[in-house]
């Protein structure tokens, strides 16, 4: 899950910051600390949510919009809990790993931390749910609806790591899809979504041009032969979320289990970063 990346050093981190163009994205801490079990309500009007998955993607997101706020001082959320405790039922689930390393993931519904980007405010969330490993319940469809519901976001975005499908995308490409997509033939087959298909709000005018190579090539330094990422978009990207693995005759291929974002569950548009998948 990443957890060494979570708590690593500012020098140690990757990313690095990145010389953005205007005002750089900046943590709002809030004083007091919110109690674990306080709502997002406070948030509520918010321009965008900004929801990642892993411990590891979670420190690329602070990495670049709170880039003096680990995660590790993120808050915690844990609203409601006892709603969420009996639909989490898979054996593999963060949720109830009970090991002294994941104590702030047992029972927990993510971390969180406000930020602004120029004049919009953000709220960055990384969840303590993930449809791979939380069961045929899916919670996560709940903790989605129950954030848009109550922050109202004009935007609400999910980010992260994903393997690349084709010779065409490389480790460090960024797909920002056009058409998410399910494609599940197992544990989810039998949902009315399992294979549901959203198309994606359009992107704001200029946003492709302001992805630069200035702001790539930062950290394509880490990446092996220091490429600078390409970012597909057109009518043809889909991002698919499958609930198998595919085995290939190429190791560094394959068919990923990609959280896709649903027009039914108030995610506009989801931005993937590809990366070999993990072993």
């Amino acid at each position: 899950m990443g957890l060494s990346a979570a708590t690593a050093s500012f020098s140690q981190r990757v990313p690095r910051p990145v010389p953005w163009p205007h005002s750089p994205p900046t943590a709002a801490p809030l004083k007091p600390a919110p109690a674990e079990d306080d709502s997002l309500a406070r948030f509520a009007g918010y321009d965008a949510v900004v929801m990642t998955w892993t411990s590891a993607e979670a420190a690329a997101l602070a990495a670049l919009f709170t880039p003096n706020h680990l995660p590790s001082t993120w808050y915690e959320y844990r609203h409601g809990i006892k709603d969420y405790i009996p639909l989490v039922t898979g054996n593999r689930a963060p949720f109830n790993d009970k090991a002294s390393s994941m104590a702030r993931y047992y029972h927990s519904l993510g971390l969180y931390m406000p930020c602004t980007v120029g004049d919009k405010k953000v709220l960055l969330i990384k969840s303590g749910l993930h449809l791979d490993y939380d069961g045929p319940a899916t919670p996560l469809k709940k903790l989605v609806a129950e954030i848009a519901q109550t922050v109202h976001p004009k935007v609400f975005i999910t980010t992260g790591t994903a393997g690349g499908i084709g010779k065409d995308t490389a480790l460090g490409d960024v797909v920002i899809g056009s058409l998410v997509k399910f494609d599940c033939t197992t544990q989810f087959k039998a949902e009315s979504w399992a294979s549901a298909k959203y198309h994606a709000s359009p992107l704001p005018a200029g946003a492709l041009a302001a992805i630069t190579p200035a702001l790539l090539e930062v950290n394509a330094s880490s990446l092996p032969g220091q490429p600078t990422p390409k970012v597909f978009h057109s009518m043809a990207d889909a991002i698919v979320t499958t609930d198998f693995s595919v085995s290939t005759t190429r190791p560094t291929t394959t068919i990923c289990k990609v959280w896709a974002v649903s027009a039914r569950w108030a995610m506009p548009w989801s931005l993937r970063r590809c990366r070999r998948p993990r072993t």
